[in-house]
């Protein structure tokens, strides 16, 4: 068997549907390897492993436990160049794909899941012959890819704190494609595949703060030409000196109301 014809499932615990899909996939060649905790090994699985299935837990947006497994999942998957196919509730796609950007461009199969249609799809993103299977003509696979308006404005909002930017977002969304990343890496490799109209950046975050994260963007050919706004909660005119001298487009302070975050807005995209 080659190795593109393998899927990873990536589950927080083991569930009897997903067990079903595994055995349906397996019958059709396709080698299945489900990851339910040490989820650190999924960039080290990306050579050998034709997509990843993402299956959600029916609680994802209630449990603390659950949604801090997706929140690290979809960090990890943001910089692998596998494909991935989302198994999930349609209550939560909206919301999820907006403060994950690799959910809203990932392709959706939304519950119930018609098994043969998903087998299918993950056989041909694998590499394997899914002829035997077709699905009958006029069927309906419940699958959704992720809709993009190509006349609304794109914003990546990137900030450490959930609260702040979950915030923001509300305040956006109804004028701009908004997403979401938590994490500076994560934002680098989104923006990398992904081209948006206008980056809002924290700029003091851990690990990867944000004067790295423009200098990364501002090197890389792919992003070079996106305008960054620094998002700041210092106000002092030493350290506004400081952050003029990175050259972002622009910056705001974070105590900035929505009017006027709005308006200020509108001079960018």
């Amino acid at each position: 068997m080659s190795s593109s014809q393998n899927a990873v499932f990536i589950l927080h615990k083991m569930s009897i549907i997903a067990r079903g899909l595994e055995r349906k996939l397996t019958d059709r060649g396709i080698r299945v390897t489900a990851v339910t905790d040490g989820y650190d090994s999924l960039p080290s699985l990306a050579s050998e492993t034709g997509v990843y299935v993402l299956y959600l837990p029916e609680n994802v947006m209630e449990g603390s436990a659950e949604y801090s497994f997706l929140e690290q999942v979809c960090s990890l998957l943001s910089g692998i160049q596998s494909s991935v196919l989302v198994i999930g509730e349609a209550r939560h796609k909206s919301e999820l794909s907006g403060i994950f950007p690799i959910l809203d461009t990932s392709r959706w199969f939304v519950k119930p899941v018609n098994p043969d249609l998903f087998c299918t799809e993950v056989t041909e993103l694998c590499g394997g012959d899914a002829s035997a299977s077709e699905a009958p003509a006029g069927a309906s696979s419940g699958a959704t890819t992720a809709a993009s308006n190509t006349a609304e404005k794109k914003i990546f909002l990137v900030d450490d704190d959930p609260a702040f930017a979950a915030m923001v977002r509300t305040w956006l969304k109804d004028t701009y494609k908004t997403y979401v990343g938590t994490d500076g890496m994560q934002a680098v490799n989104f923006l990398r595949k992904n081209p948006v109209d206008l980056v809002l950046l924290d700029y003091d975050m851990p690990v990867v703060n944000g004067p790295q994260v423009l200098q990364m963007l501002r090197e890389d050919p792919a992003t070079a030409e996106i305008p960054i706004i620094f998002l700041t909660g210092v106000a002092t005119e030493e350290e506004i000196r400081q952050l003029k001298e990175l050259n972002p487009d622009g910056y705001i302070l974070k105590a900035t109301p929505k009017e006027k975050l709005l308006d200020y807005l509108k001079d960018w995209v």
